[in-house]
């Protein structure tokens, strides 16, 4: 209401200044009365607030009169009226508008323009050497709980070490560069966010971005996880390299639990390591992974293994799960064009919709590898679709141990895959299971094994079908057994062997030197062929 009262004043003070009649001696006077009465009259000046605005609203002060009272008795003041309100959601929209109306900008010291902070454990950030350089290159340390939410976007020149219990990072759509300063950093494990032990780190809504991947780039990762940190809810990572042992993007020591999830994008980043147990273009760990809803890892890639992650626990509690739409698409490597499990023990479920296509081994498993026994399932509507073991073995997956196993089975399928030498879709000298629905179709191996290669046993069960595979040995399966008592093919329930075709063995084949028993107590081979058996 008072705005609605004091625009009459203005029209008023307008219209006296057009006609002259502010600075008449009558005018005059009376201004000159109402400043004796208030340093003369028997009230406290401040008392007087309500008399000189009905005044003013009558006219008999204009509101330059009014407002130079009011300059001169400090204690007038606009009299106002306070709503508390405490309901969180209607704190939370209020907030909203305020923010638009009057652009707020929070501006910690030690977060310069670039972010706000704030502290829900009652701790504040203390000051080290290290640095979120971007935040207008200022250094920090988080130690306590709260989180930062980012105000425009910015560069990272140095090294942010997080070490809270609970930690937030809300980006509202930001991007964060990296630039060449923080390749300063020494310590050859380091990224540009440290994740600390004892840490739970929760990132959302912002663009991440690296110096690139040429040779001349800064070479560095850009987290580095001691703890728990989750990439999630439209973050996006791009453009980091590394030639240190572990991971393009990310790096995760035992102790780390990490969660890639909600719509995150991780695309164009690349390890370069100097021993072939190690890379992972985007991510390595030596803990536990979760990839899930939506994820999305594209382009990445590195020169020995794991294009997109490499898993190097050797734990058989920890295993890297990969679910819910989560998607690998090419990636390269010289083993394990997408994933590659570095250590034995190793467990690595795909499930519900996940799909891995198009990714490349430069030797072997151009979807999966590994360097130890490994346990792999497939399961739901999971799929592993146009990859290539260029040089080697497993277009698809590839084990080269005799313990552990590959399941495929649900709904899952394994298409269009090749391999040079060995399984155009899998390669395992374990135990190999196609059950369910599952399907492998339109695979090749220039060699043996248009769909499997195996060494000690594959089953065919339920309702599997192989289909449309080519080789040289065994279009559907070769047994590559080299010693006795090895060697068995078990083929039953409903599962079929279909249009599949190799110089020798167009469904089954054993190699020359094979020791092999093909049990069939159901199941189906038709349409296959060979121009010997």
């Amino acid at each position: 209401g008072r705005k609605e009262r004091l625009a009459p004043m203005v029209q008023q003070m307008v219209d006296q200044q057009r006609q002259g009649g502010a600075d008449s001696p009558a005018r005059k006077a009376n201004f000159a009365n109402w400043k004796l009465k208030m340093l003369n009259g028997a009230k406290n000046p401040g008392e007087y607030h309500n008399e000189i605005f009905k005044a003013a609203e009558k006219g008999e002060l204009t509101l330059d009169e009014y407002m130079k009272l009011k300059s001169e008795f400090d204690a007038v003041v606009d009299k106002c009226q306070v709503t508390i309100i405490t309901d969180p959601a209607m704190v939370k929209e209020l907030r909203v508008e305020a923010n638009k109306i009057y652009s707020l900008e929070f501006t910690p010291e030690f977060l310069g323009s670039a972010a706000r902070y704030t502290n829900d454990g009652g701790a504040t950030w203390a000051y080290t050497e290290s640095l979120v350089g971007a935040i207008n290159g200022i250094t920090t340390t988080a130690k306590a709980d709260g989180k930062v939410e980012l105000l425009k976007d910015c560069t990272i020149e140095s090294q942010l070490k997080i070490s809270g219990k609970k930690f937030t990072w809300n980006g509202n759509g930001h991007t964060v560069s990296f630039v060449s300063k923080y390749s300063e950093i020494t310590d050859n494990y380091q990224g540009a966010i440290h994740i600390m032990s004892s840490s739970d780190v929760d990132f959302t809504d912002t663009k991440f971005v690296g110096p690139g991947t040429s040779e001349t780039a800064t070479d560095r990762p850009f987290a580095v996880v001691a703890a728990t940190a989750s990439f999630g809810k439209d973050v996006t990572i791009s453009d980091f390299k590394n030639s240190r042992p572990y991971g393009g993007a990310i790096w995760g020591n035992n102790q780390s639990i990490i969660y890639l999830k909600d719509n995150l994008k991780i695309t164009n980043c690349h390890n370069a390591p100097s021993s072939s147990d190690y890379g992972g273009g985007a991510l390595c760990s030596d803990g536990t992974i979760y990839v899930q809803d939506d994820v999305l890892i594209s382009g990445c890639s590195s020169t020995f293994s794991g294009g997109a992650i490499l898993s190097n626990y050797n734990n058989a509690t920890s295993k890297l799960t990969i679910s819910g739409n989560a998607r690998i698409e090419k990636c390269k490597a010289k083993n394990g064009g997408a994933v590659y499990l570095s250590a034995s023990k190793a467990n690595v479920t795909l499930s519900d919709n996940v799909l891995i296509k198009d990714c490349e081994a430069s030797t072997a498993g151009g979807g999966i590898g590994t360097s130890g026994y490994a346990y792999i399932e497939m399961m739901g509507n999971s799929r592993i679709t146009g990859c290539k073991a260029n040089n080697g073995n497993g277009g698809a997956i590839r084990d080269n141990y005799t313990s552990g196993s590959v399941t495929v089975t649900e709904n899952a399928m394994i298409d269009n895959c090749s391999a040079t030498v060995q399984g155009g879709a899998i390669q395992h000298c374990g135990t190999i299971t196609i059950s369910g629905n599952a399907t492998i179709d339109g695979c090749h191996s220039d060699k043996i094994g248009g769909a499997i290669a195996v060494w000690q046993k594959a089953t065919l069960e339920g309702n599997a079908t192989i289909k449309n595979c080519s080789s040289d040995l065994g279009g559907a399966i070769c047994d590559t057994t080299k010693t006795a008592n090895y060697g068995v093919v078990i083929i039953k329930g409903s599962a079929k062997i279909e249009d599949c075709k190799a110089a020798n063995g167009g469904g089954i084949c054993a190699d020359s030197i094979s020791v092999i028993a093909v049990k069939m107590t159901g199941g189906t081979i038709k349409s296959c062929s060979a121009e010997y058996g």
